[in-house]
């Protein structure tokens, strides 16, 4: 997965994204709450559904979205957070991570409270994989 880390507004970022890549304007879309641009967002994300497997959708996402103040991608998280590449993380490590993409800036895995890691077990138990709460909260610092 490729990544990066900028910082500035979602919306300049999103437009730097979409230049770059031209593939992030569903994600960027969804920053606004305007009923034409939902609209626009529906119409890209059929396409992006007829056009592309799931897994790239999420790929794709994972590495647009903000995971932070100024962290945007994935694989500058895991860096920001676990100083390891996102390839490189374990189950406990990538749960804490995909349970803050909800509020990232209030969740932050950087500092895991009650509620996050509460989602991080409910994720590891979705995933399979038992870990004792007090290993998770020392994997997240």
């Amino acid at each position: 997965m490729r990544s990066g880390s900028t910082r500035g507004s979602t919306s300049s970022s999103c437009r730097n994204r979409s230049r770059k890549t031209g593939r992030a304007a569903a994600f960027c879309a969804a920053a606004s709450k305007n009923p034409l641009r939902k609209l626009r967002e529906l119409i890209i994300a059929r396409r992006l559904e007829a056009e592309l497997k799931k897994a790239r959708i999420l790929e794709l996402y994972l590495n647009v979205i903000e995971w932070g103040d100024g962290i945007y991608g994935v694989d500058a998280a895991s860096r920001a957070y676990f100083q390891s590449n996102a390839a490189s993380l374990g189950p406990s490590e990538s749960a804490l991570l995909a349970a803050a993409i909800v509020n990232p800036r209030l969740l932050n895995p950087a500092r895991p409270g009650v509620k996050l890691l509460r989602r991080q077990q409910l994720i590891l138990r979705r995933m399979g994989v038992t870990t004792a709460p007090e290993e998770s909260a020392q994997l997240a610092r």
